[in-house]
C-alpha cells in the first residue's frame, strides 16, 4: 500500500487482493497499511483476503468484512470463532460443507446478516490443477505468544499417548440455509461465468488461428529467414509512413 499510494488514496476503483493474509495480522496485531485499507478505504476500493484458517484473523477483520465465504472447516478453534462471530447455524453448516460447497455469508443494505449454502459446485467452481500436498504443520496450533490473550488460540501442550487421537470428521451433507434468499454475488458469478466462456471460445479460436500458422510455415522458428520475409507484405519505409504512400 505504501508503493500504491503512499497513504493518500491517490488511486481509485480498484480491487486489492491479498493472499494468505495471515502473514499480516493474528488476533492481537494487523499490520497497519491492511489496517488503514479495512477501516478508511473508499466505497470504490475492495480488499479480499484469503487464509487458511478463521481463528488468524484480527476482529476488525470479522467485524468489518462485508462478505465472507467459508469452505469446510473443522478445528475446534476455528468453528468457536465462527460461533462467536456469526452464529451457530452458520458454524454447523461450514464444520458439515462436503468438497467444494461454500457457505457464503453477507451483509444486506441495512447490516442485516444473511448466509446461503452454495450447494452447487458445477456451477462456479474452476478446476486450477492438481491438489497441493497437505503440510504437515497445517493443523499445528499458533503460537500463544503472538495471539491476544483475552482469545487466545488452543495452547501447545505435548501429547500424551495415553490421549485419544483426534481425527476430523467426514463432510457430510450442510443443513439448507435458514430460509431461502437471494445472494447478490452467486447472481454475479453466474454472469462473469458466462463471460468466462464466452472469452474461452475466442481464445480457442485464436489458438487454432496460431495453429494454422504454425503449419504454413509462418510462424517456425527453423523457417528459412529469405523464405519467411518472401511470403510476408515489405516494411514501410519512414518515406512511406510519412507521406502515406
Amino acid at each position: 500500500m505504501d508503493e500504491l499510494d503512499g497513504g493518500q488514496w491517490r488511486w481509485s476503483d480498484y480491487t486489492l487482493i491479498v493472499d494468505e493474509a495471515s502473514f499480516l495480522q493474528r488476533p492481537q496485531f494487523i499490520q497497519p497499511a491492511l489496517a488503514r485499507l479495512i477501516r478508511q478505504a473508499p466505497d470504490d476500493i475492495s480488499v479480499i483476503q484469503t487464509l487458511h484458517r478463521p481463528s488468524e484473523t484480527h476482529s476488525t477483520v470479522r467485524g468489518l468484512a462485508s462478505d465472507l465465504f467459508f469452505f469446510h472447516t473443522y478445528l475446534k478453534r476455528d468453528v468457536e470463532v465462527i460461533e462467536g462471530n456469526f452464529g451457530s447455524e452458520v458454524a454447523e453448516a461450514v464444520s458439515k460443507l462436503p468438497q467444494h460447497h461454500v457457505v457464503h455469508w453477507w451483509l444486506k443494505p441495512g447490516g442485516e446478516p444473511s448466509w446461503k449454502i452454495w450447494d452447487k459446485p458445477e456451477e462456479w467452481h474452476v478446476p486450477i490443477g492438481a491438489t497441493m500436498p497437505k503440510s504437515k504443520n497445517d493443523d499445528e496450533p499458533v503460537s500463544t505468544n503472538v495471539e491476544d490473550p483475552a482469545d487466545p488460540a488452543d495452547p501447545e501442550v505435548p501429547a500424551d499417548p495415553a490421549d485419544p487421537v483426534e481425527l476430523a470428521p467426514t463432510p457430510g451433507k450442510a443443513p439448507k440455509s435458514v430460509e431461502p434468499v437471494d445472494d447478490p454475488v452467486r447472481e454475479l458469478l453466474r454472469v462473469n461465468r458466462q463471460e468466462i466462456e464466452r472469452l474461452s471460445r475466442q481464445n480457442r479460436k485464436l489458438r487454432e488461428r496460431v495453429r494454422k500458422s504454425h503449419e504454413k510455415g509462418l510462424l517456425t522458428p527453423s523457417s528459412d529467414p529469405s523464405t519467411l520475409k518472401a511470403e510476408l507484405p515489405p516494411e514501410p519505409s519512414l518515406w512511406n509512413l510519412i507521406t502515406g504512400e
